[in-house]
């Protein structure tokens, strides 16, 4: 009785000893493609000439990566916004290209940091814009990783710019 409970004990060892490996190889990988959707709020200012303007809502960004090497991940970001200025708010949204590097990248634990280079869309009109992002994975399963990040942008808008920050938690399922 006793052999048997040691040896079902080495074989729960194994398994975890397996699962882990498999955790820490299948996360990010050269050639793994993540795609993921996060929501959270932001916060946005205005300026042009003398007037000044912000206010907060809440965004959804849904994205879109590639796993170039271990490390480093390049992809897309769209992001939808609704702010609580007016009566009315303000919907507007952004189209981004992002580049991530990866500090742990065999680890559950995966902080990164990046830059982002997009257009911003407020009033009907196009706006260049550019920012850096931080965040981090935790990978529940191989498949599966919870995320949050902080980002910001400046646009460049006609006499002005517009500054963009969000803090967004999500979640994404990687290939």
């Amino acid at each position: 009785m006793c052999k048997a409970n040691a040896h079902g004990l080495k074989i729960i060892m194994l398994g975890l000893l397996i699962s882990s490996i498999e955790l820490t190889h299948a996360q990010t990988h050269k050639g793994a493609f993540e795609a993921g959707i996060e929501a959270g709020p932001f916060l946005f200012i205005a300026s042009g000439g003398r007037e000044t303007i912000g206010g907060f809502g809440l965004c959804l960004e849904p994205h879109l990566d590639y796993f170039l090497t271990e490390e480093f991940a390049a992809g897309v970001t769209g992001f939808f916004y609704r702010s609580f200025e007016g009566e009315e708010g303000l919907f507007f949204g952004a189209a981004y290209s992002h580049f991530n590097y990866f500090f742990s990248s065999s680890s559950q634990f995966s902080p990164y940091i990046g830059f982002r280079v997009g257009v911003l869309n407020p009033n009907s009109e196009l706006f260049f814009g550019a920012g850096p992002q931080i965040g981090f994975k935790y990978f529940v399963t191989h498949q599966f990783s919870i995320n949050t990040q902080l980002d910001g942008a400046i646009h460049g808008i006609s006499g002005g710019t517009f500054f963009l920050a969000n803090l967004v938690l999500g979640l994404s399922f990687h290939i």
